[in-house]
């Protein structure tokens, strides 16, 4: 019933052009997929829905003739990509029912994607399945939350820590056997990744330790340092690195922190780069020549609302420049070059053989192959 009930709204919307035009957000498309629920109700007369209130999870409740009630949640991408946060582990604002007639069968996902402008395509792209399904993996900022990714077929998280395991299961689980089933998880699932992922426990929460970056292993390191160069150039190319928005990036995105974050770049020191000249440049110069190959993979496959991440900071940054303009119609590697082609920073730079140091505008084409 539900999944025929989802392939009809699946149709109703990749058939309308409309929505191309009219949904932005996700607040737009969960209005809208409301709309198109009711005019299905009237043909259809099989269901009733209700909407479970702001913030709640998950966002419709669906009940047919027989009784059985399925949950909804609402997914919206506008910026052409399969992902998304997922609700709280913990889920603090959940519609949960504790009576076993009305707890949910099962609950479902529905995620619109609108293409990128690139792909040239005038209608959104609808995937559903069910919540379990859906979930990448448990992601920690300061609370632990699911990750959703409706690209790949993935193994479900639940049945890997406990064969008979759901997610429907899992949901009404306390806090404590939560905390169990995620320490299980990440021993599991990361237990390669040498990362420091602990939990302090008490009578009231369940707080996470930030990561060290320190002892995270040498591929997280390369990468959160190339999400940095790719976010933050224009922090990082400077007299002075500001590295504010680089440390704040670090915990929000990843949960990880440094005491010595200005090392991890250019440990504050000037290099010899180029055999065939005697300038000395901010090592950091070198650090970004040297990862060039890893932030253009993150360019070329962003994920973790990478690529949202990317125009909504550049777009911030460089609104007022005169040179750098971002276009949305290209991918991000063409952005991201014609930002370093045209970023032009005043850094200092020393020379051999001396202890002078000067102010130089440095072409950052020296340092970045565009092939």
């Amino acid at each position: 019933m539900i999944e025929n009930l989802l392939d009809s709204l699946k149709n109703r919307i990749e058939n309308d052009n409309s929505i191309f035009h009219s949904v932005n957000s996700g607040f737009d498309f969960e209005k809208y997929i409301i709309r198109n629920l009711e005019e299905l109700k009237i043909y259809g007369n099989i269901f009733y829905f209700k909407h479970n209130g702001p913030h709640s999870f998950p966002d419709l409740t669906i009940k047919f003739p027989d009784g059985s009630l399925f949950g909804l949640e609402i997914k919206f991408s506008s910026s052409g990509n399969w992902y998304s946060k997922g609700n709280s582990v913990f889920e603090t604002h959940s519609n949960k029912e504790n009576d076993e007639e009305l707890a949910y069968k099962e609950i479902y996902i529905l995620f619109g994607r609108r293409p990128k402008p690139k792909e040239n395509k005038t209608n959104c792209e609808i995937r559903y399945s069910t919540y379990s399904d859906s979930i990448k993996k448990i992601e920690v900022t300061h609370s632990p939350r699911f990750a959703i990714n409706m690209s790949t077929e993935q193994k479900d998280i639940f049945t890997i820590i406990d064969p008979e395991d759901t997610y429907l299961k899992f949901r009404v689980k306390s806090p404590s056997e939560k905390t169990e089933f995620i320490k299980k998880y990440f021993s599991k699932l990361t237990k390669n990744n040498n990362q420091d992922k602990w939990y302090i426990t008490n009578e009231d929460e369940t707080q996470i330790k930030p990561m060290n970056f320190s002892k995270l292993n040498k591929a997280e390191k390369s990468r959160i340092l190339a999400e940095s160069f790719i976010l933050f150039p224009y922090d990082l190319f400077q007299k002075e690195a500001d590295y504010s928005e680089v440390g704040a990036n670090m915990i929000t995105r990843h949960f990880v922190y440094s005491t010595s974050l200005r090392d991890s770049f250019s440990a504050g020191g000037k290099i010899q780069i180029f055999e065939n000249s005697d300038i000395r440049y901010p090592k950091i110069l070198k650090t970004f020549r040297e990862k060039q190959e890893d932030i253009k993979k993150l360019l070329n496959n962003p994920q973790d609302n990478l690529e949202e991440a990317c125009f909504t900071t550049w777009e911030s940054r460089l609104k007022d420049s005169p040179l750098i303009k971002i276009d949305k119609s290209l991918s991000l590697l063409e952005n991201y070059t014609n930002i370093i082609l045209n970023l032009k920073p005043e850094m200092k730079i020393g020379r051999i053989n001396s202890k002078e140091q000067s102010i130089k505008k440095i072409d950052l084409s020296l340092f970045w192959s565009i092939s």
